[in-house]
Parts: C-alpha cells; structure tokens; sequence
C-alpha cells in the first residue's frame, strides 16, 4: 500500500464521523505561541526566507490527525517551506475547535479568541525562522477560522486554503495592503458543511461556496474565469475535480476546487497535495 492510502485509510479507521475523531486525539492542553513545533527544509540557507504554512484541523480532530491526512512534512524538502499544524482549544465536552465565527465551532459560546492566538504564533515564528509570507490552510472548522484570520490579520497572513469550510464572518474584513491568495476546495457529497450552505448544530447559517465565492471575488476584484479538470481523488478514477481560476485585480489570486462526488473528508492524491501547495507557494 502507498502512504497515501495507508494516511486515508487511517483516518477512516479514527472515524469519519466527529463523534470518533475526538477519540483519536491526545489530551492535554494546546501549546503556547513560543512553543509550537516546525518543520523546516534541510539543506538551507539559515538565512533564507521561505514560505510558512499553518494546518488548522476540524471540530474534534487534532493536528496528529490532519498530519496523517495531508502528508505535508514529505513536501517540505522538495517546495522549500516551513510547515506547523495547529490546536485549537477545548470545549466543555473537550472537543477541539476554532472560535472562527458564530456559525462555527463555538458551541459553548466560550470567551476565546483563536484569531489574535494564531496572530501572535507568527509573530512568534517571525522572531525564529526566516519567513518570507504566511499562509493558512484550514479543514472544516478550520477552514472557517482561515477566512477569519485573512480579514482580522491580512497584513500578516498572504492567503490561505479552505477544504469543506466556509467564510462564516458577517462583518468586513480589514483593507488589504498587499495580494491574497485564496484557494477555496468543497466536495459535492459533504454531508456536514454542505456546499450549498446550512447551519451546524443550530449555530446561525453560513454561506454557500457560490455566496462565499461572490463575496471574494469583489474583495479581490475579480471578473472572468478560466477552468480546467484534474484527478484529485484516490476514490474516483478519472477526472474528478474541477478547477476555476478567477482573474483578479491587483496581484490577487482566487481558485475554486469542486471535488465531484467528495465527502467532508475527501480521498485525496498526491496531485491534490502539490497542486495546493504549488497555487500558494509559486
């Protein structure tokens, strides 16, 4: 078996349903921001800049879980970025989340603040390795707290990806200074965000991807598009996935991924994986 299927399969048998993933992930409390564990690229000029990415994992995972999932740390030689996965913290069940938005993840309602948390974990950063721009990458839960940091925190963060997530924030983001990225991926079957919009344990409804797109696109100042397929999947044979790169204003980089047929945790390859990272990195 490749790694790639023995990482899904893995993630299968911690559950695909939230109830099991919590299950899967160790205790205890999540690392102050001067604490955090990197990977870094060998072989490099210690004085060199290079990319850094943050994971945010989903309600109730962990990031040990999205590790397995995304595989990332064997790509760091090879695209040359430095890489973290994130914690959020505990509910009163002691679920892991991210205070992203009130339509997501906060059940208890409790007073944290993730947004300025992961501020100060790149500043932290900054002050340790060479880093030339920021990039967040959330699943789920996460997703929704990647949107929300790109609006509190652009001038530190330069784009970042969302898989089965949403932009859940209500309010304006903050102008930007300089050129977003954003990669948005949703599968067509995602039985927990739905891509048509919804609401996740009664919390107020987030929006659809054609809503969360639209709002982007005139913050990005967007027009056209130009699409492509790929085979992002290990589940489908042939071409599964639709690409639509917008053309945008300013430096700004918009691009939708529709997984056809993916579920809230989609089977994905290792053309998924440098693809996504290729669209943030280069």
């Amino acid at each position: 078996m490749t790694r790639t299927l023995l990482s899904n399969l893995l993630i299968l048998l911690c559950g695909l349903s939230f109830a099991l993933l919590s299950g899967c992930s160790p205790e205890g409390p999540r690392p102050e921001p001067s604490q955090i564990e990197v990977v870094s690229p060998s072989l490099v000029d210690p004085h060199e800049k290079r990319p850094l990415l943050l994971v945010l994992h989903g309600f109730k995972g962990s990031p040990f879980l999205e590790s397995l999932y995304f595989s990332f740390s064997r790509l760091v030689d090879s695209k040359r970025f430095h890489l973290a996965y994130l914690e959020g913290t505990r509910d009163g069940e002691g679920r892991r989340y991210w205070n992203a938005s009130d339509s997501c993840c906060n059940l208890d309602r409790l007073p944290v603040d993730d947004s300025r948390y992961i501020a100060d974990v790149i500043k932290a950063l900054k002050t340790r390795l060479p880093i030339s721009q920021v990039y967040v990458l959330g699943h789920s839960n996460g997703a929704f707290m990647a949107y929300r940091l790109l609006c509190d925190h652009g001038d530190l963060i330069d784009g970042i990806v969302s898989l089965a997530g949403a932009d859940g924030s209500h309010e304006g983001c903050v102008p930007f200074s300089k050129p977003k990225k954003i990669v948005h991926i949703h599968g067509t079957n995602d039985q927990v965000i739905s891509d048509q919009g919804g609401s996740f344990h009664g919390l107020p409804t987030y929006p659809s991807v054609s809503e969360t797109l639209s709002r982007w696109q005139k913050r990005l100042g967007c027009s056209g598009s130009r699409s492509e397929s790929k085979n992002y999947s290990n589940a489908i044979w042939g071409e599964d996935s639709g690409l639509r790169h917008y053309e945008c204003g300013g430096g700004n980089q918009l691009t939708q991924i529709e997984i056809l047929g993916g579920s809230h945790i989609p089977f994905i390859n290792d053309a998924f994986r440098n693809d996504v990272l290729d669209l943030l990195l280069k």
